[in-house]
């Protein structure tokens, strides 16, 4: 029976028992809970970890977690992810873990073919459990932590052992075993990417089409003010200021900072001065700009393929979207676009030359190898 509230771990002495606990499961379930809605630099405040007996969510924010990290590295250990893309960088980055034998639910009910993916469809379809929903925007490094999101935190890790067994069932049914395989590993592997700012994002604004020519140099410097103070208080940019106060302030642009300050636009700015400050610097700077032309959109180096290949591609695509309905499967774990156009360019004409190819996985390889050769060789 579940522990009325899951264990919180923010201690060393409590980190060392509750890694007692979970070194003798070889079945444990993973999931964080991430700042990125609040902070500009996205940043793991709670990670929450199961096994079948019990909860624990631990404090990395008070704690050093990376004790954890032989547990995960283990092959005899499984550790069941929900949509672990999202988390895996992460915790890579964090904490430098890595994963040996994992299960996703999301991928494997890709891999079924199920309408929708996320914990809650996939919990109400098979439990008939519907989770709350009221913390999804929470902010999670506020401490202490309220008994409610405790509870919530727990939820996305308590139930993924009896959705995995029932998606292994189904998995096994329909001979998709080999082929969850290959991409829990591939998920596995994942790699963390640091953000990056797009000086040029002012352009995608919506409703920058409405803004006269001559003030978008207004617009781009506010987008650029506002992205580095986000970045100096580790804030989200629509925080520090949205993107239809940009627009409001290149439409009609104050005279005088003591004009921005009491402007109902950004009534804020009376409590934090040195913010208008900025602000003003920028539309000045921006007036001096005046109109720019919207940022050319960056080219892509396109390979342009022969009549032939451009056969082959169609033939490929056609079988595809033939087969992802007569199998049941979803077309990203069956050929992608990348490996369709590599498999137009390369044209293997047998099932040697295509396992030479390296272009497809094993199992797609054993599976549709020869249905994929068969509409390569396809007359004209």
């Amino acid at each position: 029976m579940q522990q009325e509230l899951p264990f919180f771990v923010n201690t060393p002495e409590l980190l060392e028992e509750s890694l007692r606990i979970l070194a003798n499961s070889s079945l444990i379930a993973l999931d964080t809970e991430l700042d990125s809605f609040y902070s500009y630099q996205d940043q793991i405040c709670l990670v929450q970890i199961s096994t079948p007996e019990n909860d624990f969510i631990f404090d990395p924010l008070n704690l050093d977690i990376t004790p954890l990290a032989p547990l995960f590295t283990e092959p005899e250990r499984t550790v069941i992810f929900h949509a672990g893309m999202n988390d895996i960088p992460h915790l890579k980055h964090e904490f430098c873990f890595s994963f040996s034998n994992i299960f996703d639910t999301y991928i494997a009910a890709g891999l079924l073919n199920y309408p929708r993916r996320g914990l809650a469809y996939l919990l109400e379809k098979h439990f008939n459990i519907v989770l709350d929903k009221q913390y999804q925007r929470a902010d999670w490094r506020q401490r202490p932590l309220s008994p409610e999101m405790l509870q919530y935190a727990r939820y996305d890790t308590a139930y993924l052992f009896d959705l995995r067994k029932e998606l292994l069932k189904e998995l096994k049914n329909k001979n998709r075993l080999e082929a969850a395989a290959y991409a829990f590993k591939q998920t596995a592997s994942t790699e963390f990417h640091a953000k990056t700012f797009d000086s040029t994002g002012w352009a995608k604004i919506k409703g920058i089409a409405n803004i006269p020519r001559h003030r978008y140099g207004i617009v781009r410097e506010l987008y650029i003010w506002r992205e580095r103070e986000a970045q100096r208080l580790n804030i989200q940019p629509f925080r520090v200021m949205p993107d239809y106060t940009i627009l409001q302030l290149a439409s009609f642009p104050p005279q005088s900072e003591k004009d921005l300050i009491e402007s109902a636009t950004v009534k804020h700015l009376e409590t934090y001065p040195h913010q208008a400050t900025g602000v003003y610097s920028a539309i000045t700077a921006g007036k001096r700009i005046g109109a720019i032309p919207f940022p050319k959109p960056k080219r892509r180096d396109r390979i342009i393929l022969s009549a032939a290949e451009q056969q082959r591609l169609h033939r490929l695509k056609e079988w595809r979207a033939q087969t992802v309905i007569k199998d049941e499967i979803a077309s990203e774990f069956l050929l992608s676009n990348s490996e369709i156009f590599a498999l137009a360019q390369f044209a293997p004409r047998s099932q040697e030359e295509l396992q030479k190819s390296h272009i497809l996985p094993p199992h797609i390889l054993k599976n549709y190898g020869e249905a994929v050769i068969a509409v390569l060789n396809k007359a004209q």
